[in-house]
């Protein structure tokens, strides 16, 4: 296996360690969704409120409870900040 292999690796590793971990505090959440019937937990990234579950795909919602997919504007550090304010 190359180094590039391993690095590869060890990225997907730390995103699936973030996901799963977002999906676990908003399982635990006791907070509803403004604009949809989901737990969510609340964020403040780009212009998203929340962070849910909404046909179980991890999904942003804005003010107006538009959707936005996960990766649509954040990449891994932001997600990982959400992480560190939620801790």
């Amino acid at each position: 296996m190359t180094r590039a292999d391993e690095l590869s690796l060890t990225y997907k590793k730390l995103v699936l360690d973030v996901i799963t971990e977002l999906i676990r505090l908003i399982n635990k959440s006791k907070i509803k969704s403004k604009n949809n019937d989901c737990k969510v937990i609340k964020v403040n990234v780009f212009d998203y409120t929340e962070l849910g579950l909404f046909d179980n795909k991890l999904t942003f919602f804005d003010k107006d409870g538009l959707h936005y997919s996960l990766f649509c504007d954040c990449e891994i550090e932001d997600l990982i900040d959400i992480l560190i304010t939620k801790y």
